[in-house]
């Protein structure tokens, strides 16, 4: 048995005799997640990194039943500048491209994975709504897990029908999972709610996950790992990224991921 399943069974023992915390440890727990979240990009140096992303889309006459069929895969090159992120398309199914915008790829995209995916829940202007769910292991990682709930009015989440479509900030929902140690979210889900009938897209869902890496000499929790789902007129789309060669402007370190 390798020594990560090791910890994984150590760290499942100890959340199977671990209480939930009280609402008071709750609150403080949201607290520290929310600082140490907002915190987070003042930390990272200015970065690029490749995103490799398959894109599939389900076949089954039941949108219930998956049966995913590959429709395309492209690569992207993101750079950060401590504030936003650029994409910049790199190749299209094997084949390189110049030129051309990630945009015109067309059908499901993400972007602001880096600056914004933590910002939409712990930003104290989402007014989110959290409440205890269990105790997790992630990646051998004792975690709170716990749900949250952001209202139409206070979201800082857009979906959009396409690139030239204007964006709507949908509610959401979904589960954070923070490091009891460190208060650093290791996980986090959204789902869009409330969605109107006239929207053209009826369900949208994203799945993030972080992990600690090292560039030119440093550790940053970085994002390694995305799912994107999304059902429009009918059809349901599914993508997932992985994050790597990440490295600073002015060196070519590659990144390590710590298994």
């Amino acid at each position: 048995m390798t020594r990560r399943a090791l910890l994984a069974l150590a760290a499942t023992s100890a959340l199977a005799q671990s209480a939930p915390p009280s609402d008071e440890e709750l609150q403080t727990i949201v607290a520290e997640a929310r600082q140490v979240a907002l915190n987070y990009t003042n930390a990272l140096p200015n970065f690029t990194c490749d995103q490799d992303t398959d894109r599939f889309v389900n076949t089954h006459p039941d949108r219930s039943q998956e049966d995913w069929q590959p429709y395309d895969k492209f690569t992207a090159q993101i750079s950060y500048n401590g504030v936003e992120e650029a994409y910049k398309l790199a190749s299209v199914n094997g084949k390189p491209v110049q030129n051309r915008s990630i945009d015109s790829m067309g059908g499901t995209l993400s972007k602001g994975d880096f600056a914004s995916a933590l910002k939409y829940i712990f930003d104290p202007d989402s007014k989110a709504q959290f409440e205890w769910q269990s105790w997790a292991s992630v990646r051998g990682h004792i975690c709170y897990r716990m749900r949250y709930s952001v209202s139409q009015p206070n979201s800082h989440w857009s979906i959009r029908a396409g690139t030239d479509a204007p964006p709507y900030p949908t509610a959401y929902r979904g589960v954070v999972s923070v490091d009891q140690e460190t208060k650093r979210t290791l996980k986090l889900t959204l789902d869009a709610v409330g969605i109107p009938n006239t929207f053209p897209i009826q369900a949208a869902h994203e799945e993030l996950d972080y992990d600690w890496a090292v560039i030119a000499g440093r550790s940053y929790l970085l994002p390694y790992n995305l799912e994107v789902r999304m059902t429009a007129s009918g059809q349901t789309s599914r993508n997932v990224s992985r994050y790597k060669n990440y490295r600073k402007f002015s060196a070519d370190a590659s990144i390590t991921f710590h298994q």
